[in-house]
């Protein structure tokens, strides 16, 4: 709960200063806390604090993943220009850590989808193409990748030339939803596959 998170974040602050990784981690905690909670508002406040303080200290994972928790509660809240600029960071970050590649396709996957929402789909092209390889390799499995393929996939659906495209990500998608078990997820991912495969 976020008042337990935010009193840690406190003793954190009193016995450790405000700069400190600890401070950061808490802050990141407390902002998953209040997005749970249906507070987007109160998360991207305590993202950004963790992000300030991860960043002044060096690069590291956990600046990263506030910097994709801060690009995730933007993209859902419609700020487009404060997504991009906190999922490149989180991108360039995870990079050049060669970190796992878990995190990687999460992030690759929603700015793809930022960049096709904001119709610059051939910026987002080569994007794709490296997150759906990953996926691919990996095999991972995530509800945080299926819906950035759908959403992805129906933007390009909307485009007669680009139906190729989205029948590969509908189908990326629903591999994930069956793999997960979600039943309604599958039949609106099928569903949306049969519509745009009907001649």
């Amino acid at each position: 709960p976020p008042h337990l998170t935010e009193r840690a974040l406190e003793i954190r602050r009193a016995a450790l200063g405000d700069a400190h990784p600890l401070v950061a981690l808490s802050s990141s905690h407390l902002g998953l806390a209040h997005l749970d909670r249906g507070d987007p508002a109160r998360a991207v406040e305590h993202y950004r604090r963790a992000v300030d303080i991860f960043q002044a200290l060096t690069l590291n994972l956990d600046a990263a993943l506030a910097l994709t928790n801060l690009g995730l509660v933007a993209l859902a809240s419609s700020r487009f220009l404060e997504a991009e600029d906190a999922l490149r960071r989180a991108l360039k970050n995870v990079r050049r850590l060669d970190a796992s590649p878990y995190l990687l396709i999460g992030i690759t996957l929603n700015l793809d989808q930022l960049l096709t929402q904001t119709h610059r789909v051939d910026e987002a092209l080569p994007l794709l193409d490296e997150g759906c390889a990953l996926l691919q390799n990996t095999q991972l499995v995530d509800p945080d990748y299926a819906r950035p393929l759908e959403a992805i996939a129906d933007h390009l659906s909307a485009d007669p030339s680009a139906h190729p495209r989205a029948l590969a990500l509908y189908h990326l998608a629903i591999s994930q939803w069956q793999e997960l078990g979600r039943t309604d997820d599958l039949r609106r991912a099928t569903a949306r596959l049969e519509a745009i495969s009907a001649p």
